[in-house]
């Protein structure tokens, strides 16, 4: 017990805040990989957006927000 006072009153002398009770959530999650197809990249790398992505739906308009157009 007298470890944790002594290293309390270090945290605190350094302004640090500890809080008692609280937990970190540090789960790792899988993302799905979204891959370009060869004419995609071949329009990327010509700094143009493929055409296939310039359709007006929902899916397509998600899928352009999530790629780096800019990317070379």
């Amino acid at each position: 017990m007298e470890l944790f006072e002594t290293f309390s009153r270090q945290l605190q002398g350094l302004g640090m805040v500890k809080r008692e009770g609280s937990m970190v959530d540090a789960t790792f999650v899988d993302v799905p990989r979204h891959r370009n197809s060869r004419a995609e990249n071949a329009a990327i790398k010509a700094v143009e957006i493929p055409d296939e992505w310039m359709k007006d739906d929902a899916k397509t308009v998600r899928k352009v927000n999530q790629k780096d157009t800019e990317a070379q």
